[in-house]
Formats: structure tokens, sequence, C-alpha cells
């Protein structure tokens, strides 16, 4: 298994718990093994020092004692012998007590040594006899305790002589020996019956704080469905019962925010009643942490024949059907928890059983039969719009906890939010069906006014033509001489048939258009077309006085393009600029590169007029069929409105735009782009 590396991150400190393996050794020193460390070697601290003072006051003790027996000793010898034999020529007396004072358990020697001289000794050879006069001791200092005795009488008399006797410490060794060993054996009985009993005490600490720090963790890492047993009532059980408790509440807390962030996501991803029901119902169901008994939607009537507003339909979620076994069931609005919710807009919480509860209406009666102790009733609101309500029953007093009320409302406000949307979107759905009726009512007609004015077109067609042949062989006198009046109402009917030819020529341009025939796309330069352009509109220009000037920009790339539709287009542009151009004036026409970043691949065509211009109201409206501009007259304005709309049309069609430029009394620019040959 990896090792998990969980990092917490606190006042902008990263803080790294390393469970790797590597780690091991760390943990044979945890809590446990450190108490017990700690205090064995306290223990063995207390013994060692204690034995050691028992041994220096026992050593003290046995050293003044032999000391005093030393001391004690030749005093009664000293004395005895002096008394009795100090004064005995052949010292038989002192020989006997010194015989007697070596026969004593730990004495080695004694040594009478008079004032005339005389020695009297047992336990020692010459040699060693030489040393203890010289004040040495013949023996190891720590083998051999030596006490010097001076044997004194009283005055007159005085000192008579000294006594030496040599106390062997054999003995003081063997009792420091049975000492050390009696310490070592109860403090090491001691030492283990404290281990076991310290063993137990940090047992029942570590291992109560084992668990805690196994449980932190699996806390830390999201597992929180596991409980934690509490054991105990001291400090550690009141910190695990602590702990066990934030897991609970921490447990809740995710599960109510997964809880109710799903059901946002299951509304926002359904569109549609029923199954927004079947979400909900799924989730409360796979809720188990809370104690529902009753749950259930109410859903006012939105009007017509099949949801009037009298009524409500109540969606059943837990149980999932009522005692007829529909998923639904509905029941009448008035004199109903639901009505009350409808007008005050405000939740209701009911700690008293339905059984106890008087209404008689088809909801209650239901609620009754479910015998229910508390409940909320939380209302879905939408900008203070009551759709309905969410019921919420217990068969305990759960429906007073503020826990439960906040979830409720929250369930509910995203339920109404759901509702809203789907109202929305049934509402568009059907207004969609009716403007796809109605739009497929006007293309219909649209095209019946298409094929009509073709019709009409065509019809009117032939006729002008013969008439417009009479009147020219009219004119010419073919058919017979003619009067001056009779040739000025004759060009006058010529300009008049020719006008209207243009106009039908014009309306079946349109509705040729309008059938979207594919472009026939070709290479030319712009400044030909510009040429071809100026010289079929020549006579007309010349008629009314106003130049035609041509400005190219050099190094112009070829325009791609229908050739026949843009002649077309500039013609009729330059033809309109002709038309509202006064007398004496000029028309530019111009081609250069389009500079902004979207047209960096076409060129800007420009036609500018000195003409009336037009108002900033009509600028908007001039691109539309049939529209035309009024006069300052009031009257309109000559055509029927299509030539700026083919033009738009035909631009559109090649990818391209046409925006207006112009102002009242200072003439009008028409600048359109046109896509060229990429290099």
């Amino acid at each position: 298994m990896m090792p998990i590396d969980k990092t917490v991150k606190e006042d902008n400190t990263l803080l790294t718990y390393d469970d790797s393996p590597g780690t091991e050794k760390h943990k044979l020193f945890g809590l446990g093994a450190k108490l017990t460390i700690l205090v064995l070697t306290s223990l063995l601290l207390i013994t060692i020092i204690t034995t050691i003072i028992s041994i220096r006051h026992l050593r003290n003790a046995l050293s003044s004692g032999s000391q005093e027996m030393a001391e004690t000793m030749g005093r009664v010898v000293g004395l005895a012998s002096a008394y009795q034999g100090f004064f005995d020529a052949d010292n038989r007396i002192q020989k006997q007590y010194i015989d007697f004072t070596v026969k004593q358990k730990n004495v080695v020697y004694a040594v009478i040594a008079r004032k005339d001289g005389e020695i009297v000794q047992a336990g020692l050879t010459p040699e060693q006899l030489e040393i203890v006069l010289n004040g040495e001791t013949p023996f190891p200092p720590e083998s051999i305790h030596q006490e010097t005795q001076d044997i004194i009488m009283e005055s007159p008399i005085g000192k008579i002589g000294t006594i030496y006797l040599g106390i062997s410490k054999k003995e003081i060794s063997a009792i420091e020996r049975k000492l050390i060993k009696f310490q070592v054996i109860f403090a090491g009985t001691i030492t283990i019956i404290f281990l076991l009993l310290l063993s137990v005490i940090i047992h029942s600490i570590t291992r109560p704080l084992r668990r805690l720090t196994e449980k932190t963790t699996e806390i830390g890492e999201g597992t929180l469905d596991k409980p934690l047993k509490v054991i105990g009532t001291d400090e550690v059980g009141r910190l695990a019962g602590s702990i066990e408790l934030m897991r609970r509440n921490l447990n809740r807390m995710i599960q109510t925010i997964s809880f109710q962030g799903r059901l946002a996501h299951d509304f926002n991803a359904v569109l549609d009643l029923d199954e927004t029901i079947e979400e909900i119902k799924r989730e409360v169901l796979s809720f188990s942490i809370w104690p529902w008994y009753e749950m259930g939607v109410a859903v006012i009537g939105r009007g017509g024949e099949g949801t009037p507003r009298t009524q409500f339909i109540y969606y059943h979620i837990m149980p999932g059907t009522d005692s007829k076994e529909n998923p639904s069931s509905i029941f009448a609005l008035k004199n109903t928890l639901v009505e009350n919710i409808y007008y005050k807009k405000e939740p209701i919480v009911r700690d008293l059983p339905t059984s106890l509860i008087s209404s008689k209406d088809g909801f209650s009666l239901y609620l009754k039969e479910r015998d229910i102790s508390s409940s909320i009733a939380v209302p879905l609101l939408i900008k203070n719009k009551a759709l309905g309500m969410l019921y919420a029953g217990f068969q305990d007093r759960s429906g007073r906890f503020p826990e439960l009320q906040e979830i409720c409302q929250n369930i509910a406000d995203e339920l109404a939010r759901a509702i809203e949307g789907i109202y929305l979107f049934d509402d568009l759905r059907s207004s969609l069906t009716d403007l796809k009726s109605a739009h497929q009512e006007l293309k219909g007609l649209d095209d019946l006014k298409s094929e009509f004015i073709s019709s009409v077109s065509h019809e009117l067609r032939t006729p002008l033509v013969s008439m417009t042949g009479y009147l020219h062989m009219m004119l010419d006198e073919k058919l017979g001489k003619i009067t001056p009046l009779q040739q000025e109402g004759l060009e006058v009917s010529v300009k008049s048939l020719q006008r209207l030819t243009n106009l039908i020529q014009k309306m079946l341009t349109f509705s040729s258009e309008q059938k979207e025939t594919e472009l026939e796309l070709s290479d030319f330069p712009i400044d030909h077309l510009l040429e071809h352009c100026v010289s079929a509109l020549r006579n007309v220009a010349s008629e009314k006085q106003i130049e035609l000037k041509i400005s190219v920009e050099d190094d112009l790339p070829l325009v791609r393009a229908d050739e026949d539709k843009i002649i077309q287009v500039i013609i009729n542009l330059t033809h309109n600029a002709l038309k509202f151009s006064p007398s004496g004036s000029r028309i530019n026409l111009i081609a250069r590169q389009a500079y902004s970043a979207k047209d960096g691949n076409k060129i800007e065509v420009v036609i500018q007029d000195e003409g009336k211009g037009i108002s900033q109201e009509d600028q908007a409206n001039i691109f539309e069929k049939f529209w035309q501009a009024s006069d300052k007259g009031g009257g309109k304005r000559k055509g029927i409105g299509l030539g700026l709309a083919l033009v738009h049309k035909i631009l559109t069609r090649h990818g391209c735009s046409i925006k207006v430029t112009s102002e009242l009394g200072r003439g009008t620019s028409m600048t359109f782009t046109l896509p060229t040959v990429r290099t």
C-alpha cells in the first residue's frame, strides 16, 4: 500500500504528516514507552540513591559499633589487666585476658604494651607486632580496623600502658552484601509490581488515545460513517465522547450539504415536474440520516381544465404512494393547510398530532391516517408568489428541530426555482410552437406574395413591351405625322413606361433573389467594374449635370464575387445617388483597402453624393423591404422600396456588410465591403 501523505494548511504554513514505513522507528517511542521509560528511570534512580544512603548509614553504624566495641574492649581489658595483673611480674593475668580477647568474634589480634616496656600479645608475628608498636596497621585498612586505647588509672598513677586491638571488617562487608542483595531484591520486586501497575495504567490511557488517533485520522481522511465507542468517564473518555459528537455532527453536516447539492444539481438537469419529484424521492430515500416519515410536495394548479387553481396535486415522496397506490393525489385547495400556506407565505411548524386536528378536508384526513406527531410545512415561493408547499411529517417531535426546518426550507427554495424553471420551459415550448406555426403561416404568405409579384411582373411586361414599341413607332412617325403637342405627350408616355418597366424589373430581380440561386463567383478587378457601371449611367448623369468620379487605390487585389450581382449593387446605389443629388454636384466612387481587423481580406467601396441626406431615424430602416422615407413635404419618395433591400440581400449572401453615413443637407456615403482573392 502506498503511504498516504496527509497535509493540513494552517496560517499559510504547510504541515506534513508522514506515515511512510521509513518512520516506523519513531513509533517505538510512543506515549506509553515514554511514560514507562520515565517512570522506570525515576524508580531506578530512587532505588540506587536509597541503597547508597542505606549502605552508607549501615557502614557508618558498623564502623561506629566496631570502634565503640574496640574502645570498650580495650578499656575493659586494660583496666582489668591493670588492676589484676599489671603489677604481676610474670604477666599471667594479662596473657589470659589477651588470649580471651583474641578468641572473640571479629578480633584478629590484641596487644598490651606496658609502660615498663613489657609486651603481651596474641595473633601477631614479631614483624607484625613491630608494625603495630610503630602506630601502623599490619593488615590492609579495608580488611582490618585497628583500635588503639591508652590504659589510664586515676591520679596519681595516670597512664600505665596501651592496648592495640585489630577488628576484622569481614563481617561488616558480609552485612553490606546482604543489605545490597536485600535492597536489590526489594527494589526489583517493587519495580516489577510497579511496572505491572504502570502497564495497566498506561494501557488504559494509551489504548483509548491510540483509538482516538486512528479515529481522528479517519475523520481527516473523510471516513465519517464509523462510530467511535466511548470507554470510561475520565478525561480520555470525555475526550472520546467529544470526538464522537464532533464526528456525528460533521457527518450530518456533510451528508446534509451533499444531499442539498445533489438536489440542486438534479433540479437543474430536469425540466419535467414528474421527473423532478422522482429525483427528490430517490435522494430522500437514500438520505437515511434524518427521521423522515411523511414527505410530499403540493403544487397548486395553474388554471385550465386539467389543473384548476381551486385544486392542488400532492406528490407522495414518503411513503412513495398513498392508500390507493397512486404516486400523486388531487385535493381541493379550500380550507386546507396548503391554502393557509398560499395566503400567509410563511412556514408552519406543528408540534401536535394530526389526530387532534379537527379539519375535515381530504388532505387533513389523509394526514390523520398517517398519525403524524409533528410536521414542517414550507411554502414554495418565487418572487413572493406561492407555487405550492413542501410538507414533512414525523412520528416524534423532530419537527421542532431548527436544523430540520432549515433543511426543509433549503429544499423548498431549490424546488421552487426548479418548478418555476419547468413552468417557464413549458411556456417557452408552447410559445415556440405557436411561433413556429405563425412563422410557417408568414412564410407561406411571403412565398405567396413573391409568387404574386413574379406573376404580376411577368404579366405586365408583355403589354408594356408592346406599348413601348408602338409609342416609339409613333414618335418616329412610322404610323403617320404627329403634331408637336402629340409628340410632347408621347415623350411623357415613353418616360413613364420606362420608369414602370424599371420598377417591374426590380420586382422581378428581387423575386429571383428570394429563391436563393447559387452565386457564380469569378475574379475581376474593381476598377474595371466601376468604369463599366459609370458608363452605363453616364447619360443619366449628363441629363442632371452631375459629375461621376472614380478613385481607386493602387495595388488592390482582385475581387472574388458574382460580377453581375455586384454590378447590380453599384448601379442601384449610384442610381439612388443620382436620383437625390442636385444638378451641378458630384458623386465619388471610391475603392480602397479595408483596414479593420474583421475585414482584413476585403476591400471597401464607397459611393458619396452631395444630396439631401438621410435622417438618423430613417437610416435604421432604409434596407427594409418596401420601406420608403418621407420627403420634407410629407409625401412619399419615388419607387417601391426594393432597391436597397436587394443590395443588402446580395452583399449578405457574399458575406459582406454595408453601412450608411449621412447628415441632412450634407450628402450620404454608402460603404460596403467585397471579398478578395487570397494570396
